[in-house]
């Protein structure tokens, strides 16, 4: 899946696309891509049987440890107010988070892209401060491509619980961006991306009918099909960078899309549902309540 992603990722860049032309909103979000798997059918199909799912699950709570693995310590980031923002944020899910209030600094050189590419630098650096029974958030130095990841399972989501995959990492530049979190907590509990398995404009294999929905795109039938096309600095949506139409309106405002951060606020009712019952099914070994 990795593999995938970077050559994904190096098409992009032949072919210049990028998720918004406009210069002024690009110029403080150099990066907006994530490392996070898509899942397999077979993951897609359990995510689909967790939204069927009518049980009526208990609210749980997360213990967050944030981990500063930089050059420099930053004392921009108030645990506090991610802890507030978090809460805000997931609270329709019935998923709230306490973050302990001391960051822990590991120096390290390390940007985010060499982490992702390099296991056994990530796995040094998660073995001196990954808490156990935490989700753990490493903020790390930029890299050329890369917001953030979440380094989950594809499909077979119960041996969750027998992992070590309780941590995110995220890029410095972009830890208080209002979306990042957001996005790689929504993969942590099951959510893809809205145009699904590549960020290629219209390469998404859900139709813009939503008939498929429930085996395409992100399993989520109330997020529509998104092209990963063109918006305007307003973040409306103006079709395909090319300058045809699209049938539809992607819902550019989703946290889990690659729209700019400016236009990102909010999940959708099924993503929330989504997420609460992944969060009670296999995330719950980390839960506090």
């Amino acid at each position: 899946m990795k593999n995938s992603f970077l050559l994904s990722f190096t098409f992009i860049l032949l072919i210049g696309f990028h998720s918004c032309k406009n210069k002024k909103s690009e110029e403080p979000e150099m990066h907006r891509f994530c490392g996070t798997d898509f899942c397999t059918a077979k993951g897609g199909s359990e995510l689909t049987t967790l939204l069927e799912d009518t049980s009526i699950y208990p609210p749980v709570k997360f213990a967050v440890q944030l981990i500063n693995a930089t050059s420099t310590k930053n004392n921009a980031i108030n645990p506090k107010d991610i802890e507030s923002e978090l809460n805000y944020i997931f609270k329709k899910a019935n998923i709230s988070f306490s973050v302990h209030p001391h960051i822990h600094f590991l120096q390290s050189n390390h940007n985010i892209d060499t982490i992702f590419n390099n296991k056994n630098i990530r796995d040094t650096i998660l073995r001196q401060y990954n808490v156990k029974n935490n989700i753990n958030i490493y903020i790390v130095a930029k890299g050329k491509s890369l917001n953030g990841y979440t380094n989950v399972l594809t499909e077979n989501f119960s041996i969750y619980k027998n992992t070590s995959l309780n941590y995110l990492i995220i890029n410095e530049k972009t830890i208080l961006n209002g979306h990042t979190i957001q996005h790689e907590l929504g993969h942590f509990f099951g959510l893809q991306h809205t145009f699904g398995k590549s960020p290629v404009e219209l390469s998404t294999d859900e139709l813009p009918d939503g008939t498929n929905c429930k085996e395409s795109g992100d399993y989520v039938c109330d997020t529509p099909a998104d092209p990963n096309g063109k918006i305007d600095q307003n973040c409306k949506f103006l079709g395909l960078h090319d300058g045809s139409e699209y049938p539809v309106n992607p819902d550019i405002h989703n946290f889990m899309s690659y729209y700019p951060s400016h236009c990102k606020m909010k999940f959708s009712s099924l993503q929330y549902k989504l997420m609460h019952n992944f969060a009670n099914k296999y995330r719950k070994y980390l839960a506090t309540l």
